[in-house]
């Protein structure tokens, strides 16, 4: 089963003195400050979580499978959001913790 935002900012506000509506509001900023920041082409890091940053993603060209006569297709350079797991998560969840 999937652990969705909702099910976070429930979990969020019963640990803490924030409303559930505080506590999603809370994950929105967060969640809108690290697209903004990885727009930017900013690094995030967050110590035993991991890094989020962005990367370079070559244009590639082809041909288009099955296709009669052969289709060519070229796909652009684009930026690309990428994410390194930390050392610490890597081994919490290695050990079911």
């Amino acid at each position: 089963m999937a652990y969705t935002k909702d099910d976070l900012a429930r979990n969020l506000s019963s640990k803490t003195d924030f409303s559930q509506a505080a506590s999603k509001a809370f994950i929105n900023i967060l969640m809108d400050d690290i697209v903004e920041q990885l727009t930017a082409g900013n690094e995030i890091t967050i110590p035993q979580l991991g890094k989020f940053e962005t990367k370079l993603q070559k244009g590639r060209s082809g041909i288009v499978p099955g296709s009669s006569p052969a289709k060519q297709y070229t796909t652009q350079d684009k930026m690309v959001p990428t994410f390194k797991f930390s050392r610490s998560l890597k081994q919490s969840v290695a050990k079911g913790k």
